[in-house]
């Protein structure tokens, strides 16, 4: 499959943990990979890392190692760094490749990271690393933490596409809107979409009804496409026995994800 020159970057965020956003990266990097997309998937939260058990990988070197180049006061707490090559790892999938978080953070290194200190550094940081990546790579899919900080405003501003997730919550529709009204300040020409998701099958719902009322309380901060992921039984029992949240064929969800990608790639040029 061709590719247009310049890659896609798509960063995937979310207010809150719990909504399914690591789980809606994961999958979307394996559908573009099955597409014949060299793909490369990074997790960058720092606070709460969740793909290394997605996909059952345990590297000796972490995004973290690569971040100790620049920062000599973590290198110094880790005690190692590591070059670029060094933490791409090769997952399962063919032409997908991760870049995986440190879960075992000390409390020192995570107070470096998180730090004031380094915003000044991260985003020149950042936007070489984004470059480096672009040169091997048709698709870059940031995983971001919750809420905003240096990290996913960061990835935001570097990204083609923004996408959020939720729970369709009151507490996380408040969110979103809080932090795309910010964003909306800094990058007024963005373009945002928005996946609901149902992490557990709690309860019946009325999808229309429910994405006309966000719609409407997104459509002025320029947010149209709402995407509702119904996570069937399955899926959740997977999680708990296998933990295993990948979409197969068979799952609605995955039919849904593949429109939507194809979507991307008419819209983005992508042959």
């Amino acid at each position: 499959m061709a590719t247009k020159e310049e890659p896609l970057t798509i960063t995937v965020f979310s207010y809150r943990g719990g909504t399914g956003k690591s789980t809606l990266a994961a999958n979307m990097g394996i559908l573009f990979s099955k597409m014949g997309l060299k793909t490369i998937l990074v997790d960058l939260d720092l606070y709460s890392p969740q793909l290394l058990y997605m996909f059952d990988l345990a590297p000796k070197t972490y995004l973290n190692d690569y971040y100790s180049n620049r920062l000599p006061e973590l290198k110094a707490k880790r005690g190692r760094s590591a070059d670029l090559n060094e933490i791409i790892i090769q997952s399962s999938f063919s032409n997908l490749d991760l870049i995986l978080s440190d879960p075992e953070l000390s409390l020192q290194e995570d107070l470096i990271l998180h730090s004031t200190n380094i915003e000044h550094d991260l985003f020149p940081f950042m936007l070489d690393f984004s470059a480096k990546l672009k040169t091997s790579y048709d698709i870059i899919i940031f995983d971001t933490p919750a809420q905003l900080n240096y990290y996913s405003l960061h990835a935001i501003i570097l990204a083609d596409l923004v996408i959020g997730s939720i729970t369709p919550t009151k507490a996380n529709i408040e969110g979103i809107k809080r932090i795309v009204k910010i964003l909306r300040g800094r990058i007024m020409s963005k373009r945002f979409d928005l996946f609901v998701s149902m992490v557990t099958p709690r309860y019946t719902i009325d999808r229309e009804k429910m994405l006309d009322k966000l719609k409407s309380n997104f459509i002025e901060l320029g947010i149209e496409r709402c995407i509702f992921l119904d996570y069937s039984i399955e899926i959740s029992y997977r999680d708990q026995v296998f933990n295993d949240l990948f979409f197969k064929e068979k799952d609605p969800e995955y039919s849904i994800l593949m429109e939507y990608i194809t979507n991307i790639l008419g819209r983005y040029e992508i042959e």
